[in-house]
């Protein structure tokens, strides 16, 4: 799995950059609007288990339990370096395994949605503050699109919990109808 991330996260950096280049949605961090104003830039790929993201996600975002994936920027501001330290992806294994299960999946198709979702939240969205950016509609860059332009298999995260909430919903409904 690991030997093919290193296929696919430059893949998937490329695509994210190209199409947030092209979307009117403005990022928080304006350093990041212009990649090709840097030599090189870097982003690491950690693989981990529930106990070591649930750590992290309690020491980063005061939150005491385990996560599909954390997105830690890097970037420093007014730092002129010819790098871009873009940030850290931490994606947990076994989460992403439940979830690939529960949404009918391989886990390397749950592991590329949690890829491009992490890749979203470095270039500046943020779905836990606002919905803009996350899809088509509001100029921003749909995880979806960015799976299938890659030729990537899902709809992305934010797609996924909305159905999943959805399902929910109408269950629930249907079993107050008996």
């Amino acid at each position: 799995m690991a030997q093919l991330l290193r296929l696919n996260v430059p893949m998937a950096m490329k695509l994210a950059f190209d199409s947030f280049k092209s979307s009117t949605f403005k990022t928080r961090d304006e350093a990041v609007s212009d990649f090709g104003g840097y030599d090189s830039i870097e982003l690491s790929v950690m693989l981990c288990n529930d106990e070591f993201i649930r750590k992290l996600n309690e020491e980063w975002r005061d939150e005491d339990h385990a996560t599909d994936v954390l997105s830690m920027s890097l970037h420093v501001l007014g730092l002129n370096v010819p790098i871009l330290m873009f940030g850290d992806l931490v994606i947990s294994i076994e989460t992403a395994a439940r979830q690939a299960e529960e949404r009918g999946h391989k886990l390397i198709d749950e592991i590329r949605a949690l890829l491009v979702h992490g890749l979203l939240h470095l270039l500046g969205f943020d779905h836990e503050i606002s919905e803009e950016g996350w899809s088509g509609d509001g100029g921003g860059i749909e995880e979806g699109i960015l799976l299938e332009s890659l030729g990537w298999k899902g709809k992305g995260l934010i797609q996924s919990a909305y159905n999943a909430e959805t399902n929910m919903n109408h269950h629930m409904e249907n079993s107050n109808d008996r």
